[in-house]
């Protein structure tokens, strides 16, 4: 089980608030880039995410068992991002509508000073 104080725990949050995560904005949030590919690496094979690429985008999402984690150790932070047919929760297929989501996680990294 994955606790709320590692920064895996902390990607999987950030991941559920935007809906969809971009690739290229990483580097914000930790240190090093081999930090970085452990934390992502790990994620993918305890399948919490899976890297979505379409329309030259590339973003990161949660799966099903990820979305089930946050909404078992948090479920009034996250009900409104992952149940139902909210804007981070429904189908990304359109490029517009993804932009839409990078533009919101980038604007939730500008307010971070330290790394995760």
């Amino acid at each position: 089980m994955l606790r709320p104080d590692t920064q895996k725990y902390k990607l999987l949050e950030m991941i559920g608030i935007s809906g969809e995560f971009p690739a290229d904005q990483l580097p914000r949030l930790f240190d090093t880039p081999a930090y970085t590919e452990k934390l992502i690496t790990e994620l993918k094979a305890d399948k919490l995410i899976r890297l979505h690429y379409k329309d030259r985008l590339r973003g990161y999402r949660l799966k099903k068992q990820a979305k089930e984690l946050l909404l078992s150790h948090n479920l009034l932070r996250f009900h409104c991002c992952l149940t139902g047919n909210s804007e981070t929760n429904a189908v990304r297929s359109e490029p517009q509508r993804r932009i839409r989501l990078y533009q919101k996680a980038a604007g939730a990294t500008l307010g971070l000073n330290t790394t995760l």
